[in-house]
């Protein structure tokens, strides 16, 4: 059975009571802020009014230290959250209302109800010192930061594919875009993750965009 309205409302406001030490925020399944705590504020200095109702991907703008992207649509803790999963704890190099990184250490708690509604995504984290890379030798070639090519070129429906992903499309979605059938599409995404070395999908949108290819 569905949440009601009054369900989601009741929900909402106890959310955005919360309060913690460490920066607070917590996303929808669509991944629209619905709360941003003071601490969060102080941490980033992004205002509550400036953000609430944004994708929380592009406030965060967060990386991976070694720079893949892991705050974007439909990244792994949205994935994991749809499938009732909990992501573990990981570190994530953020941007603060400046533009100025922020390594932080993010956990992520599923707010879940009784209904079919996706859960809401809190996110509790702490910042370090940032501790940039260590710089590269002046003697080692520029294309040394640069990401190993991918071995074998995309085909003409595998790019096709990879958009669709990029879109947040369903195999079976996919298949029906492509007038395919769904294990014409399933097959094409294999291929697709293994030419660009990922092991899941969203790895293959963050090796994409990486790539320039999307």
């Amino acid at each position: 059975m569905r949440p009601t309205t009054d369900d989601r409302s009741e929900r909402l406001h106890a959310v955005r009571s919360m309060r913690s030490a460490e920066g607070l925020f917590v996303a929808d399944g669509g991944q629209r802020i619905v709360h941003w705590s003071e601490s969060a504020e102080r941490l980033l200095g992004h205002r509550a009014e400036d953000v609430v109702g944004r994708p929380c991907y592009e406030v965060m703008a967060g990386a991976k230290p070694n720079g893949h992207p892991i705050c974007r649509r439909f990244c792994q803790v949205v994935v994991n959250a749809q499938r009732g999963r909990v992501t573990k704890s990981f570190r994530v190099i953020a941007r603060d209302s400046g533009g100025e990184p922020i390594d932080a250490v993010n956990s992520i708690v599923l707010l879940k109800d009784g209904g079919s509604e996706q859960p809401l995504m809190m996110h509790l984290f702490h910042s370090e010192p940032f501790r940039p890379a260590a710089t590269r030798s002046a003697t080692a070639p520029a294309a040394a930061a640069a990401p190993a090519p991918i071995p074998t070129r995309l085909s003409r429906r595998e790019f096709e594919v990879l958009q669709l992903l990029a879109r947040g499309l369903r195999t079976d979605q996919i298949a029906a875009q492509l007038s395919i059938a769904p294990v014409t599409a399933r097959n094409h995404i294999s291929r697709l993750e293994s030419k660009l070395g990922a092991h899941h999908r969203v790895e293959a949108i963050a090796l994409a965009q990486q790539h320039h290819l999307l």
